[in-house]
């Protein structure tokens, strides 16, 4: 039977992840791996947590009305278009499809920054 959820969703890590960072589906339905640079259209949300390979993930789907948290790739301006990096990240840098827009700055590689998705 199908049954709705709504965000967030829990998930198993396929692989560890780190937190409020970009995954995509792995292998399977219910898996998720990091979404890299050229997934930009695959990704389905970002990481609430740290987690290891095998553990249960929650994520914020990027259709949720909110504003997410992600992990910058480098220094991002406010206000900046975000689109993917690798690992999951978040980068000033265009890279196939835009992903949100950042509502505060970001100096530095790793840092935690508030951006606006574009949802779909």
């Amino acid at each position: 039977m199908a049954k709705q959820t709504e965000s967030p969703v829990t998930f198993n890590a396929g692989e560890a992840l780190a937190r409020y960072t970009r995954v995509k589906l792995g292998t399977t339905g219910r898996d998720v791996v990091y979404a890299d640079q050229a997934d930009s259209g695959a990704y389905i949300g970002s990481t609430i947590f740290d987690v290891a390979l095998g553990d249960n993930v929650a994520i914020v789907l990027k259709t949720s009305a909110k504003t997410f948290k992600g992990t910058a790739n480098g220094a991002i301006s406010d206000k900046a278009a975000v689109y993917a990096g690798n690992d999951g990240k978040i980068s000033a840098s265009v890279s196939g499809n835009q992903i949100g827009i950042a509502v505060q700055a970001a100096g530095a590689d790793g840092d935690i920054i508030e951006y606006l998705g574009t949802g779909f």
